[in-house]
């Protein structure tokens, strides 16, 4: 009987492909005209099977190759899955602390009683706070991209959290050390200081909990517990990072981060600390120039001031000012809204409606040239009134009378200047600013005495009387139809210009007598009498005004005349972190009545400049933008106001004493200076600064 055959499992059920395969190994090379359908489902395979294996290859080579060359995220990139990722960590490095801070009664730089050297060093610690984040950086760290802060130039403003933290604790710091840092703290500022600095103890407290010290700290029973050194980021890495990145913000006031609304204003005292150095400035000079300066810089957060005045009280010499539209948009910046419309009403300022200018001797005497209407705003007032605002509206224990000032010097290796006075007492200053007037010994320091003596003030050829007299006495000596309406009459004529105006509220008027001056004298103020000003006036006598004025300018208990001295050039404003303004850098004749405004000018601008200067390293480069700035300006008025006077002493030859001729020449030589607008001036000032700034 024959077997079936064996249907186990274990046996090959077809073997048709290992046969189909030795057939294909034979029979390679040759041809062949068909392919049994077994063979060809086989071969189909195969060819899938080597294709899959070979695109399988490819995609492995390909995600080794995209994490090769891609970019590195380290575990804690992972971890932290983007919302505390920050651009430093890449260069973050670890170093061994061995600081210990147990010991109460040793200290460290950064922790004791404050002293300027400790201030540099918290100012150091924080002086790149802010730097110029990219939109894929704050992507990256899960910020929301709604209303941030954009830095000029593109990128946005951002800090790191180690920058705030520093910040808190210096507002702690400086609050237990308010009598130095606040020392005229009101409740209301208090009253926000307490909600600042709860947020800054609930800022620390979060930080500590998320980032704590995981360290053993030990104790001992009665003596000292032994130290060890802790591993702690190295500071350097950061900060290299954020000087790198560094941006330019010249009014924390206007940012908040984010999360914390309640403090987005923090008012003027409190920033005086929040990112910036802490910057002292000296004054030296209380007059209308550097009284409004410190007000000016009042306004800045971050700078300390102190005025020293030579003389015994803080005065002016001369009876009147006319504030123009250019000296009141000045004050305008100066102050904060409203500040300049109480000062000038508390000075008792009168509007100057309007200004006529007459011929005052020879054939036309009394014919107009013109009239000349002022702006709605131009006014004049007294300056001792306005001084005695300017005065008032400063804190008493920074301004200092009868501080002579006897020497500036550099400190080597340092961005500091140390005065000292006649009285043996010094200071030093991150900066000075001379507002000692035409005489000024600040700008000996600045133009080096040999310099110094070239460029002194010399006589522009005219001298001037002035005096305030009671409105019904110059109604009953003058005419009462002269002052029908609140303005300014100029009377021009042969060798010299007579003027009055009405100030204090109308109750008050100011008689001026000018003249060419024929042989200037060393000594400014000289002696006047009948016999000089019935000479000086001599064809002026048959006219209008002459005599009433020459009766009024005697009735002084004391009469005297006062030489016009002028800086005819200065060749630089500043030098390091000194710098010179109002009558100390452009002494200038009073024809066109611009002494005062350059001044409030100059105020403004530096004020602008240092609101921006973050640094003591950048007060240089603030003073070199200001003397680019300022010196082109004040130089064509002091040549202007000089030719002015000319023209109105009837001394220029073309035009003499014609009405129509002086006219002419009149009417436009005011729009220059009147015309600058200040705003674009503030900025112009910014832009020069940014410039030196890329220099440093």
């Amino acid at each position: 009987m024959s077997e079936q055959p064996s249907t186990s499992l274990l046996a090959p059920r077809n073997t048709s492909f290992d046969n189909d395969e030795k057939l294909d190994l034979e029979n390679e090379g040759t041809e062949y005209s068909s392919v049994s359908p077994s063979r060809s489902k086989s071969y189909k395979i195969i060819t899938v099977t080597r294709a899959y294996m070979i695109v399988v290859h490819l995609l492995i080579i390909y995600l080794i190759f995209c994490l090769w060359t891609g970019p590195k995220s380290n575990g804690r990139d992972i971890l932290l899955k983007g919302e505390s990722w920050s651009p430093v960590h890449e260069f973050l490095e670890y170093e061994i602390n061995s600081e210990h801070a147990t010991e109460h009664t040793k200290h460290s730089r950064y922790s004791g009683t404050p002293t300027h050297d400790q201030d540099m060093a918290w100012d150091d610690l924080i002086r790149h706070m802010f730097f110029n984040a990219s939109i894929e950086e704050l992507q990256r760290g899960g910020e929301a991209l709604k209303n941030l802060a954009v830095v000029e130039g593109g990128g946005y403003a951002a800090t790191i959290g180690v920058y705030h933290e520093l910040h808190c604790l210096r507002q702690l710091r400086f609050y237990l050390f308010r009598s130095r840092y606040y020392p005229n703290l009101t409740i209301a500022q208090e009253n926000y200081l307490h909600g600042h600095l709860d947020h800054c103890i609930e800022t620390l407290r979060l930080t500590i909990m998320c980032y704590g010290n995981p360290s053993l700290v030990t104790f001992a029973w009665g003596g000292e517990n032994a130290t060890k050194p802790l591993t702690q980021s190295n500071s350097r890495s950061v900060t290299t990072r954020a000087r790198q990145t560094a941006c330019l913000v010249p009014d924390y006031s206007l940012l908040q981060h984010q999360g914390h609304p309640q403090y987005a204003r923090s008012s003027l005292f409190i920033m005086a600390t929040s990112a910036s150095s802490h910057l002292r400035f000296a004054i030296i000079g209380g007059g209308l120039g550097g009284t409004a300066l410190a007000n000016a810089l009042s306004q800045i957060p971050h700078i300390q001031i102190q005025v020293y005045e030579a003389a015994a009280s803080f005065s002016e010499r001369g009876a009147a000012v006319a504030l123009s539209t250019n000296a009141l948009q000045a004050l305008e910046q100066i102050f904060p809204p409203g500040g300049k419309e109480d000062l000038l009403k508390k000075a008792g300022a009168v509007p100057l409606n309007s200004s006529r200018s007459i011929v005052g001797s020879g054939p036309h005497a009394g014919q107009i040239i013109f009239d000349f209407a002022s702006s709605e705003s131009e006014v004049v007032v007294h300056r001792a009134s306005l001084l005695r605002e300017l005065v008032a509206s400063l804190p008493g224990d920074i301004l200092h009378p009868n501080k002579r000032l006897t020497s500036i010097n550099a400190l080597p290796g340092t961005h500091r200047v140390e005065i000292a006075f006649e009285d043996g007492t010094k200071d030093q200053f991150d900066g000075v600013i001379g507002a000692d007037g035409i005489f000024s010994t600040v700008r000996s320091y600045v133009l080096q005495d040999e310099i110094a003596h070239r460029y002194a003030a010399t006589p522009a050829g005219f001298w001037d009387c002035r005096n305030l007299v009671p409105m019904g006495k110059a109604k009953a000596v003058l005419g009462e139809d002269l002052f029908a309406v609140d303005r300014q009459c100029g009377w021009v004529g042969d060798g010299a210009f007579l003027m009055h105006d009405v100030l204090e509220n109308s109750t008050v008027v100011q008689c001026v007598i000018s003249a060419v001056e024929v042989s200037p004298r060393n000594n400014r103020k000289l002696p006047l009498d009948k016999e000089i000003l019935t000479q000086t006036l001599q064809t002026w006598l048959d006219g209008p005004i002459a005599k009433g004025m020459i009766e009024l300018a005697l009735a002084q208990d004391d009469p005297h005349r006062y030489s016009q001295w002028e800086h005819k050039e200065t060749p630089h404003y500043s030098a390091g972190t000194v710098c010179l303004m109002g009558d100390a850098a452009h002494a200038m004749t009073p024809w066109q009545g611009s002494g005062a405004a350059m001044a409030f000018e100059d105020a403004m601008v530096i004020q602008e400049l240092l609101r921006h200067a973050q640094s003591p390293a950048q007060i240089e480069a603030a003073f070199k933008a200001y003397n680019e700035l300022r010196r082109p300006r004040c130089q064509r008025v002091i040549d202007s106001s000089r030719g002015t006077g000319m023209i109105l002493c009837g001394q220029n030859v073309d035009a003499d004493l014609d009405p129509e001729k002086l006219g002419q020449l009149l009417s436009t030589r005011w729009d220059f200076i009147a015309g600058l607008d200040m705003k674009e001036h503030r900025e112009e000032a910014v832009v020069k600064f940014k410039e030196y700034i890329k220099a440093l």
